[in-house]
């Protein structure tokens, strides 16, 4: 597997998980 692969993959799954991460806030503060 190439690194350039591996970093794209790895901002995604980043990306993904911060956006979960404020929906729960979001319904945690509403």
């Amino acid at each position: 597997m190439k690194v350039s692969l591996r970093s794209s993959h790895a901002k995604i799954v980043v990306s993904v998980m911060s956006s979960f991460y404020h929906q729960i806030v979001l319904k945690a503060v509403c």
